[in-house]
């Protein structure tokens, strides 16, 4: 049964966009809209708008915009009726009774389903099982709080091949389910299933919404064939590239200290938030992604990496600062002492040393400096082969004025000339230039500029124009399918002596996220109060009206040429073109006297 109009009108004037977008983005009030880092695309200046009073969002730099449905498609990568589902869970609105359309995908809905469950199910067997009372314990003999495993869902996998597999069959739930979302596996012979996860302390991961999307596992017995941690494998809900364990809890955290720590493993993260840090997240052991770097950048631009002070942790900080220079991020590096990780310093020596590591954390340059013992004797060849190291690192920098600080700081403490530098910066350029990650333009920016001018003016002021343009020009004047579409709805209300306004075009357009975009795109275009709007209208309506002829000519135009290249008699064609001409001058006569008369008794 499809779900009407007016249910889906319902939960989108229940929907608060400012409220929904602030949990992917951190805006700013300016005005009467609010403005953020846009999420689509990387920036380093603010151009994602938010419109709490027309309900729409739109990107000044990608030209990506819509409705509260659109942006929850575009983050979660779901279809509409998930995010219509998704905004009337949270609204409290009811869909039940038009749930059974067999033609609605459900299968990322299903999985999140999936994961939920087993997410209780772990929850229920830590708090209620000898096993999970185990579990516990290890917990507890590493200092932790039982509300920190509340927080962060903490759950224990029993030690039993099947014990998921007969909670799915209490539900009534199919197990091929199960095998997508990575909780069970086939046996090789497919005679059956079995358990994923066994007799592991679980670490529920959850999305930027709080939704359960899959799981971490660290072993509680050791063995040659146990590995001691064990990840969901990647699923339609749950990619590890775009994903940062903890960010669910701590991004209010994040917003607040207006900056970020970045650790690797589950029990660190949840040691430094139990420790009042937070604004950290784990990337659940796996490397930084470019997936997680334009994540952070919807947060954040001040991010601390903190890592070990082992070789291996050497590494790992710098490509992770190779990830995250790029997309604008000031990243700081917090090496912990040696033999410790986040959980253990918190939990022998105290907060307050983590806290004044933190403070004591090397810029890019001390970082990669310390990379090189050698740099002690000053000797030429030590120093020339830091300093192309740390360019190589520094050129990476998307900010110039942070970049040219850092290159300063390098040249004075390796003790060359800093023009030197900026000399190999530059040819370092020319060989490693890399096409700029710059927005691409959707088909908006290609809409017609009259087109658009026209939609502009009717949403401005429907009551003025809404009774001129439809007079003058119709649907089949326009190029663009969306733009012939909305005007079609304002010359539809004309018929009906309705007065449409921009909320009518909105409800009326549905779901369709073309339309969305370019209506967000238009509302957000503010016209210069000097414009002579009336001029404007005629300007457009004659581009419209007498651009098929004009394009005549100008093909005319070009055979008279190509005829003329050719030494052939050009009398006939040039004949045909005068009147293409004439014909033009005699149409654009006609429109304006038309205008005239319509806007004289307009007035």
């Amino acid at each position: 049964m499809k779900i009407p109009e007016d249910t889906i009108q319902q939960v989108r004037d229940a929907t608060d966009i400012v409220e929904l977008v602030s949990q992917f983005v951190t805006l700013k009030k300016k005005g009467k809209s609010y403005l953020g880092l846009c999420p689509f695309h990387t920036e380093k200046t603010p151009s994602f708008n938010v419109d709490p009073e027309r309900r729409f969002f739109h990107c000044f730099g990608c030209g990506e915009g819509g409705n509260a449905f659109t942006f929850l498609m575009k983050m979660e990568r779901i279809s509409f009726p998930d995010a219509l589902r998704r905004l009337a869970e949270r609204a409290g609105i009811a869909l039940e009774r038009y749930e059974s359309d067999p033609g609605r995908d459900r299968e990322i809905e299903n999985l999140y389903h999936a994961n939920q469950v087993a997410c209780d199910f772990f929850r229920a067997c830590y708090e209620k099982t000898q096993g999970g009372k185990k579990a516990q314990r290890y917990l507890e003999n590493r200092g932790f709080a039982p509300g920190t495993a509340d927080r962060f869902l903490v759950g224990y996998a029993p030690n039993l091949w099947d014990g998921l597999i007969q909670n799915a069959g209490r539900e009534s739930l199919p197990l091929e389910l199960f095998e997508k979302a990575g909780l069970v596996i086939p046996r090789q012979n497919r005679s059956g299933h079995y358990d994923r996860f066994r007799g592991r302390l679980m670490f529920p991961i959850q999305n930027v919404t709080g939704r359960v999307i899959g799981f971490g596992g660290r072993a509680l017995t050791e063995g040659p064939n146990i590995p001691k941690y064990l990840n969901s494998p990647e699923t339609p809900v749950y990619q590890k590239s775009q994903v940062l364990y903890g960010l669910s809890q701590c991004q209010n955290g994040i917003r607040k200290r207006g900056r970020l720590l970045i650790v690797e493993g589950y029990l660190d993260l949840m040691r430094l938030v139990e420790a009042g840090f937070d604004y950290a997240v784990g990337t659940s052991g796996t490397a930084l992604t470019e997936g997680h770097a334009r994540l952070i950048t919807r947060y954040t631009r001040e991010v601390t990496l903190i890592f070990d002070g082992d070789s291996a942790g050497f590494s790992a900080a710098v490509k992770g600062l190779e990830v995250l220079l790029p997309h604008g991020l000031h990243v700081r590096i917090a090496v912990m002492p040696g033999g410790h990780d986040p959980d253990s310093l918190i939990r022998q020596e105290g907060a307050p040393v983590m806290e004044r590591l933190l403070e004591e954390a090397q810029d890019v340059v001390d970082f990669l400096i310390g990379r090189f013992p050698g740099l002690k004797s000053r000797a030429p060849g030590e120093r020339a082969k830091a300093a192309h190291a740390i360019l190589q690192t520094l050129n990476r920098m998307k900010d110039p004025v942070a970049r040219n600080l850092m290159i300063k700081s390098a040249a004075e403490k390796l003790g060359v000339d800093e023009q030197v530098l900026f000399q190999q910066t530059r040819r370092l350029n020319k060989q490693d230039r890399t096409p700029e990650n710059t927005p691409t333009h959707r088909s908006v920016s290609a809409v017609n500029e009259a087109e658009r001018a026209i939609l502009r003016l009717l949403l401005a002021d429907p009551e003025r124009w809404g009774g001129v343009f439809p007079d003058m020009i119709g649907p089949e004047h326009f190029e663009g399918v969306t733009t012939r579409r909305l005007f079609d709805q304002f010359s539809r209300a004309r018929q009906m002596n309705r007065i449409l306004t921009a909320e009518d075009i909105a409800r009326e357009s549905g779901h369709d996220p073309e339309t969305a975009g370019i209506l967000s795109h238009l509302l957000s275009e503010e016209m210069d109060p000097q414009t002579d709007q009336a001029q404007l209208a005629i300007d457009c309506i004659l581009s419209l009206r007498l651009r098929t002829i004009r394009a005549r000519i100008r093909e005319k135009q070009r055979e008279i040429k190509e005829w003329q290249d050719q030494n052939r008699d050009v009398t006939e064609i040039s004949g045909a073109w005068m009147e293409m001409k004439k014909n033009l001058a005699k149409q654009r006569s006609e429109l304006l006297e038309r205008w005239k008369k319509i806007i004289e008794f307009g007035q």
